[in-house]
């Protein structure tokens, strides 16, 4: 990629005036969700969400911890439920595996679309 494209994708967008909304990155472990999400939050003006980052907050140990001592549907469970409160809040970069995708088909229309309560 050119310098003058990449400097072009990096540019600030303007948000202001616009409606609030999420950015929800799907993609395989390793495919730059994190990196590209980082940059793409910086720009829009958003914050990123480490979703993994949030997980092994909660949990009080790294993921293959989990994996190994609690089992993976423990792990789902809570991946879930971080991604579900993520959805409550605006103006996010959020970056989930594709494994997870299906949970945009099973959440409520209403987690998705943008909040209008105070």
């Amino acid at each position: 990629m050119g310098k003058r494209r990449y400097m072009a994708m990096m540019q600030t967008v303007d948000t202001t005036g616009t409606r609030a909304r999420n950015l929800i990155l799907v993609g395989f472990m390793g495919t730059g969700k994190t990196s590209v999400g980082m940059r793409v939050a910086k720009s829009l003006g958003f914050d990123f969400v480490d979703t993994d980052q949030l997980i092994v907050e909660k949990a009080g140990k790294p993921i293959p911890r989990i994996f190994e001592e609690d089992g993976e549907s423990v792990f789902r469970k809570m991946e879930t439920d971080i991604l579900r409160e993520c959805l409550k809040r605006e103006n996010q970069v959020i970056p989930i595996p594709a494994a997870l995708s299906f949970l945009l088909r099973i959440l409520p229309a209403s987690a998705l679309r943008r909040r209008t309560d105070p």
